[in-house]
């Protein structure tokens, strides 16, 4: 063996050693000495991530427009269906989430109407469904409050003066409010009036209540120097329980049919 080679490692190992030490020990050298260490030292549990809806404020918005309804009765037992054009007026909270989106909440009220010919039973007669009788015009008035929860987005850049956005969400559609008017249609001689008509064939929380889906397409345009702005909406309600019709509260003219909305609003979001 070679003792001048073992020899020859031992200034290199100390060297090592005395390298190590003045490399963990310089964060305190620098520290005492008033210069700025390299290394981070804070605590990986320290760190937050950045909340990217700060400096956005919560707004309030507030609308009215026009309603219509889309309606899809049974051909069976109507006849002549049409929608009535109505008004729909609310107010949101807006929420900012995440970069640019934001959580909407609030409640409107729309008032809508339908007309068809259909079958008329009062109490005590039987039911026969003859076609030469589908003379008889219902009338429906309906007013409903509507909760909705939306997700909205920006489509393009809302720092531009003008913006378009898009919108998503669900809405509990609540009727309170139903007025039945029947006449006979050939002669126009009143037969029936009565409220309270309408129930939900798939109820939620009531039999007047139930769920439904929305889509809206929106466009914002910002007022100078200020962050509130104006806005035009185009919204689309898609009821997900069909709607039940008695007709005179005893069930004679139990007729089902599909409810779906568009609304145009105009409002200001403060």
């Amino acid at each position: 063996m070679n003792p001048c080679g073992n020899r020859s490692r031992v200034p290199g190992t100390v060297t090592g050693m005395l390298c190590m030490s003045l490399l963990l020990a310089s964060p305190c050298i620098l520290h005492a000495q008033g210069i700025p260490s390299i290394f981070h030292r804070h605590r990986f549990n320290q760190v937050q991530g950045q909340d990217y809806s700060q400096g956005r404020a919560w707004k309030t918005r507030v609308d009215l427009g026009l309603a219509m309804g889309f309606y899809h009765f049974d051909p069976h037992y109507t006849n002549a269906a049409q929608g009535l054009t109505g008004f729909t007026f609310g107010a949101r909270e807006e929420v900012p989430v995440m970069r640019t989106a934001s959580l909407m909440f609030g409640l409107d009220y729309e008032s809508l109407g339908a007309s068809f010919n259909s079958y008329f039973f009062a109490k005590g007669y039987s039911f026969l469904y003859i076609p030469a009788e589908e003379i008889y015009n219902h009338n429906l008035s309906i007013g409903s409050f509507h909760i909705p929860l939306e997700f909205r987005f920006p489509l393009t850049s809302e720092a531009q003066k003008r913006s378009l956005y898009g919108l998503v969400g669900l809405d509990y559609r609540l009727f309170i409010y139903t007025n039945a008017m029947v006449t006979n249609s050939s002669n126009g001689a009143f037969v029936f009036e009565g409220q309270n008509n309408l129930s939900c064939k798939y109820p939620l929380f009531t039999n007047q209540g139930c769920p439904m889906v929305e889509l809206a397409l929106g466009y914002q345009r910002n007022f100078p120097g200020h962050q509130n702005s104006f806005f035009v909406e185009f919204n689309y309600r898609y009821g997900l329980s069909p709607v039940i019709y008695t007709g005179n509260n005893m069930g004679s003219n139990n007729i089902q049919f599909t409810m779906n909305t568009l609304t145009i609003r105009v409002g200001l979001k403060i």
